[in-house]
């Protein structure tokens, strides 16, 4: 009986652990999201311009690459100036 205790307790410590890990690595490298970003920039027009579309163009680029969207832009632009840490 305790042996199927510890058993089930280390596949549960497991499954937490691989999971944690998977969901942290969903974020683009900050050099592929500043790609994102300066196609963005390039291709919007001065009216759609503003942060909250380039926001929308990056995350769309994103998610059509399977990683996960910025919340907001601020967020976006301090992961791509993460850039010097990878």
């Amino acid at each position: 009986m305790k042996l199927s205790k510890l058993i089930v307790f280390s596949l549960l410590v497991t499954l937490n652990a691989v999971a944690t890990e998977i969901g942290s690595e969903n974020l683009a490298p900050p050099s592929q999201v500043e790609e994102y970003f300066y196609y963005c920039t390039d291709t919007l027009s001065d009216e759609e311009g503003t942060d909250e579309h380039i926001l929308n163009c990056v995350n769309y680029q994103l998610v059509d690459s399977g990683f996960k969207q910025f919340s907001t832009y601020a967020e976006m632009i301090a992961h791509i100036n993460k850039k010097g840490d990878e």
